[in-house]
Order: C-alpha cells, then structure tokens, then sequence
C-alpha cells in the first residue's frame, strides 16, 4: 500500500464486528453479564462476568469464543450446525477453571447467536469420535444445536446456570 492508499474494510471485518455488536445486544449489564474483551486474543474472545441478582459483580468469568459465519452447515436431520474449529482452542477453553465457558456462532444469513457450552462440544466428541485421536488434529468439526440461540429466555438460563 502507498502513501495514499487506505486501510479497506474487508467482508470479514464487517462480519466480525456485528457478531460482536449482536453478542453485547444480548449479553449486557442489563442481563446480567459483564461482558469483556480478552485482549490480547490468544484463544479466547471475551470474558463474561457475572452481576449477582443484587447487582453485585461477581468476578466469576466464563471465556466466550466467538465465530462469525455466512452460513451455517446444518448436520443431522437439521439438529445441529456443524463448525471448523480449532482444536487448540478448545483445549484453551477447556483449561479454564471451571471448564464451563462456550463457543458462540453468529450467522449473517439468520442473523443469529448460536451456542453450546465447552463441555457439551469436548463430550460430544468424545462420544462420536470414540477416541482421543481427534485433539492431535489442527481442527475439529464442532456441533451447536440449532435449537441454542441467544434470546432473552436462553440468556436468562445461562446466567441461571452460571450463577448457581
């Protein structure tokens, strides 16, 4: 680039940015979430800590990932949605203490906020792969049900689960 050359403002960031702006629109303060940027990103996007139903914060952070996809490739009988996904950075998620943070997709075409929880994707795999082999691979084709997205009834039960 030259002198006169500006930056261009790709399809990609475009997607990144409103996956972030639709992840804050539903876990917010008002939720009862404070939601945070992990910078720098290593592995994980953000950090959510939990507000107490006092509106106490509570320093109890749960690591969020987060993808941005066109569209989604919906897998078995239109259950879940089939993702490439790191699989270092599962292992990163799933080294926190407690291994309970999740991994959010936010699709452009529905405009939408899936999720699953780390656990629930590394024992899937576990399941369906019947051996540890998988997590020397570079990637691993992860499941969201379709049925997890982010909406004010599903976000209120993962605050519930969360804080209790």
């Amino acid at each position: 680039m030259s002198f006169f050359d500006r930056p261009i403002i790709d399809k990609s960031s475009k997607q990144n940015d409103l996956s972030e702006q639709k992840l804050k629109a539903h876990l917010n303060q008002s939720t009862g979430f404070i939601l945070r940027l992990d910078i720098p990103d290593k592995g994980c996007d953000f950090d959510a800590e939990l507000i107490e139903e006092n509106g106490k914060a509570t320093n109890w952070r749960i690591p969020i990932q987060l993808k941005s996809i066109a569209s989604p490739t919906i897998v078995d009988n239109g259950k879940f949605i089939s993702y490439s996904f790191k699989t270092s950075r599962l292992g990163y998620l799933m080294s926190r203490t407690p291994s309970m943070g999740f991994v959010v997709l936010y699709s452009t075409t529905d405009d939408r906020c899936y999720f699953e929880y780390c656990d629930k994707i590394y024992q899937r795999l576990i399941e369906e792969q019947g051996s540890d082999e998988w997590k020397n691979n570079e990637t691993v084709n992860i499941k969201i049900p379709v049925e997890n997205y982010l909406a004010p009834a599903s976000v209120s039960t993962l605050h519930d689960l969360f804080y209790s």
